[in-house]
């Protein structure tokens, strides 16, 4: 049978342990995807490779991101594509940016500026 923890100091210092290790596996535990259409992205997880692989397409950066997630996107379709920030937020102070064919792009988010910057 588990053990109680009695002492609340003992017991707040492991949920904010707990925590931590749930913040540290949304930073590194990365998601691959392959998008043929536009896409928004995926919310939960801290990187993110997205594939585009169709024409023209318009990747959607979700709203509400969290300090220090990133995105690395490279358009393998064909026509350039555009990347456009959630609600509030911007890309490098832009509204949006535009690929090319064969190029890649990372994005590193920052919570206190409401910005995605590219790396």
């Amino acid at each position: 049978m588990p053990r109680r923890i009695r002492d609340p100091n003992v017991a707040q210092t492991l949920e904010e342990l707990r925590q931590v290790v749930i913040d540290h596996h949304k930073i590194l535990n990365p998601l691959y995807s392959q998008q043929s259409g536009n896409y928004t992205s995926n919310a939960v997880v801290g990187f993110e490779f997205i594939d585009l692989t169709g024409a023209g397409q318009t990747v959607t950066l979700h709203d509400a991101p969290f300090d220090g997630q990133r995105k690395h996107i490279k358009n393998k379709g064909s026509g350039a594509a555009t990347i456009t920030p959630g609600t509030g937020d911007t890309i490098d102070g832009n509204a949006s940016v535009q690929i090319g064919v064969g190029v890649g792009l990372q994005l590193f988010y920052l919570e206190d500026a409401s910005d995605w910057r590219l790396i």
